[in-house]
């Protein structure tokens, strides 16, 4: 599979109104004087282009039109909104083209105030050109909350379209619906959206769905209707797994709208049948009353149980279970529920009455879950009290997790041998704490002895796989080889299926080098280098046996697969996504693809043309899915199988923003693969955003030294603006830390402040050896990964050496 074009991944992925204003997607015949045959409006003709406008020494004014659009083809339109708006400001291009095009590129990165100051006051030259200006206009609009503008230019688009007899882009369309309903016109929007399903059929089942929300937002009856006709649908013998996530869709919607309207024997009506997910986001919204008002008890305790269970409308269903049923066992329920949604002020006060209920037996767990409450609120007293009764009387195994608790609590409060007491009292995780902190303070023998301890005592537990590596990564580093050879051949013997097994077969290797063992040791090296010819350990052999890496890989290259013309279904789902992206629902589009994706079929060679389709319209994230899935169900490595696993979007912004910062291009990619697998649109459970995953408040810090004083939060998705944020980021920590590549990882993923404090490690002199002492399991992965994905980023891209 070659490289994927950049402009797939922003025009496929998120082929907007943007796109739509620049190509103008109408297909009839000229209802212009002037226009071409098969188009609505004239070509807006290239201003100036002449030999006596040369301009700036060598560059003409259609040069720099033309480099303009290819950096819009790249993905590139910061870069090319500098361009062409440092040219229309000097003079060097002039005409509608040229500002059309500065619009879009402004558009492309959502520099809305941009766009309204270059076109809201212009007068263009022609009606080829104040239509897609109007897009432009409405979607920088609504960009900026002007929903009535925005509508207003919307509205003329369309009805040129419809004057013209063509179907607009769905993105326009979609654009007036959301302008109207920001606006609060939900009838009106419901309106446009009959037209959006009509001129889309086939999307049409999730249009009508968002018809029936704005129907019911517009508290129009005929919702109801509406309602009956989607999960009718859903419920008819045969129906799709997308016609019954619709279905529960509608159920859960108009119930919701009966519960409103005070009618709650409708609304429970029309949840009967749906899944417990739906019912319990409506318990507190009327199905409980209702079953009270009926005197249905036990409907309505089951009702409330399930709200809790699924954590929904807690302040409300809380309180309602426990008038219910005041057992000790719902009250528990009900504070861990709260525990577990991060209410901690409620879980302590459910989980206080439940100690005191709830039999002796039972009562040392609660204890342990109501002191986790106390100290995340910072009751330290509390926390105590709570211990106190039950630390030193229940048997000591069952005591670990209390000790675990009362260490954290003794160190809160400073106690710092009352804490060390507690951890050597607990099992596997506080004893290779204990371990841990006597080899942050240098303790060397003492750390080695712990971990040698936990490591023959909890043999099936992680900390004791984890004590066992460090125990020998200690004696290595101690110097202490043939101790570390014969724990790392304990390793391998006994977690041979682990991922460190390739880490414990090289160090082995290291170790029968320091020893003079070097027939042993090139056969370390060796295996470590077939185990995974990709991995991190692999380079770390390659190197020690002087030979490349890849060398290894490329003997394993079998010819690439036999690929066939792509499935129709896979090419439907597609063609759904795309449109369904286009017009504003990711969340849709990936719904699609889940379905088609759990249709199958398996076979290597049909998957493999689905994810090469995929990477080649934008969705690269799915598309390593389905290159892995392909793997999976044919284990062969090929060219084009590392191509589609470690696919190349927007490779210009990441080389061009890697060098001009002194970054390696390759490092740059790897570290995005690694976050994202290049989807612009993510977010992560801990709020990171976009291909590079930057957390809003460091990416708003960063906009300025980045070349983005009018940086926006709405940008941190557009991938040529993730990126330059994201590179911008990176090199200001590699620059903190002497450019050191594995310091810029660990910063980039654990913070400046933790590799600081690592830093003092004994290990830090060797750069191998420091990647094994981080203390954290998700940074010595993402070390270990990213280095990998950089080795073969430079190894399958020339362009990124």
């Amino acid at each position: 599979m070659s490289k994927v074009n950049s402009s797939a991944s922003v025009r496929l992925v998120g082929v907007s109104l943007v796109a739509a204003a620049a190509v103008f997607p109408f297909a009839e015949v000229s209802a212009t004087p002037g226009g071409a045959p098969g188009q609505m409006f004239p070509a807006v003709p290239n201003q100036g282009q002449t030999a006596s406008s040369q301009i700036h020494g060598e560059a003409w004014p259609h040069e720099i039109i033309d480099q303009g659009r290819r950096l819009l083809d790249e993905g590139r339109p910061v870069t090319a909104a500098d361009l062409l708006a440092g040219a229309l400001a000097e003079g060097a291009v002039a005409g509608d083209e040229a500002v059309l095009l500065t619009a879009r590129a402004y558009a492309e990165h959502r520099a809305w105030p941009a766009v309204i100051d270059l076109l809201a006051d212009r007068e263009l030259s022609s009606a080829a050109s104040a239509v897609p200006a109007g897009v432009l206009l409405a979607e920088a609009f609504a960009g900026t909350g002007d929903a009535q503008r925005a509508a207003e230019h919307y509205g003329k688009y369309l009805a040129a379209a419809e004057a013209a007899g063509v179907t607009p882009p769905v993105s326009v369309r979609m654009g007036l619906v959301r302008a109207l309903v920001d606006d609060g016109r939900w009838a009106e929007g419901a309106a446009q959206l009959v037209l959006v399903g009509a001129e889309n059929p086939t999307i049409a089942g999730w249009t009508e769905v968002s018809r029936l929300n704005a129907l019911i937002r517009a508290e129009d009856e005929a919702a109801f209707a509406l309602a009956e006709s989607i999960i009718a649908a859903g419920d008819a013998p045969g129906a799709s797994s997308l016609e019954r996530v619709r279905a529960d869709s509608a159920r859960e919607a108009a119930a919701g709208f009966a519960f409103e309207r005070d009618r709650p024997r409708q609304g429970a009506d029309l949840l009967s049948g749906a899944p417990d997910r739906v019912v319990a986001r409506l318990v507190a919204a009327g199905l409980g009353q209702h079953l009270l008002s009926t005197e249905d008890t036990e409907g309505a305790t089951a009702a409330y149980r399930l709200a809790v269970g699924f954590g929904r409308d807690l302040p409300e269903t809380g309180p309602a279970l426990a008038g219910l049923d005041p057992s000790w066992e719902t009250l528990r329920e009900i504070g861990l529920a709260n525990q577990r949604a991060g209410r901690h002020g409620p879980a302590e006060h459910y989980l206080s009455q439940v100690l005191e209920l709830a039999p002796y037996s039972a009562r040392r767990e609660v204890a342990a879950e109501l002191t986790q409450s106390q100290l995340a609120r910072g009751r330290l007293n509390a926390a105590a009290e709570t211990l106190s009764t039950w630390i030193n009387y229940a048997p000591d195994q069952a005591t670990a997790e209390l000790w675990v608790l009362a260490a954290r609590l003794r160190g809160a409060r400073g106690q710092t041998a009352r804490r060390n007491e507690a951890y050597r009292r607990a099992a596997a995780r506080a004893a290779y704490l204990l371990a841990d902190m006597a080899d942050d303070a240098g303790r060397t023998a003492e750390a080695a002895a712990g971990y040698k301890e936990v490591a023959d005592r909890f043999r099936d537990h992680d900390n004791g796989m984890r004590s066992l590596e460090r125990a020998a990564m200690l004696a290595f580093g101690a110097g202490n080889y043939s101790d570390a050879r014969d724990l790392l051949a304990q390793y391998t013997e006994r977690y041979p299926d682990e991922d460190w097994a390739e880490g414990a077969t090289y160090w082995r290797g290291r170790a029968e080098e320091a020893l003079g063992n070097a027939d042993r040791a090139q056969a370390n090296y060796t295996r470590t280098l077939e185990m995974n010819p990709r991995g991190f350990y692999a380079a770390a052999a390659a190197g020690r046996l002087g030979r490349a890496r890849w060398d290894e890989l490329s003997r394993q290259l079998d010819p690439d697969l036999s690929v066939p013309a792509l499935d129709r279904k896979y090419a439907a789902a597609i063609d759904r996504m795309n449109l369904l992206k286009e017009g504003g629902w990711p969340h849709r589009a990936q719904q699609e693809y889940d379905a088609v994706r759990d249709a199958g079929p398996d076979h290597a060679a049909h998957t493999m043309a689905f994810a090469m389709a995929l990477h080649e319209r934008g969705w690269h994230y799915q598309g390593i899915l389905q290159a892995w899935r392909s793997y999976s169900a044919q284990p062969r490595w090929s060219l084009q199988m590392l191509k589609a696993i470690y696919p190349l979007p927007h490779a210009e912004a990441y080389i061009d923003e890697a060098t001009k910062l002194g970054l390696s291009p390759h490092h740059v990619v790897g570290v995005s693969r690694r976050e994202s697998m290049f989807d612009a649109g993510i977010r992560s459970a801990a709020n990171a955003w976009g291909l590079m995953q930057l957390l809003p408040e460091t990416a708003a810090a960063t906009a300025p030294r980045a070349g983005l004083p009018d940086y926006s939060r709405a940008q941190l998705t557009v991938p040529e603006v993730n990126i330059k944020l994201g590179v911008s980021y990176l090199a200001e920590v590699l620059d903190r830390f002497d450019g050191v590549f594995y310091a810029g990882l660990i910063s980039y993923n654990a913070g400046p402040h933790r590799y600081e404090r690592w830093r003092n490690f004994p290990e830090f002199g060797d750069n191998e050896l420091l990647v094994e002492r981080i203390p954290y399991k998700e940074t010595r992965e993402y070390v270990r990964a990213v280095s990998s994905l950089a080795d073969i980023y430079q190894f399958l891209y020339p362009e990124l050496r």
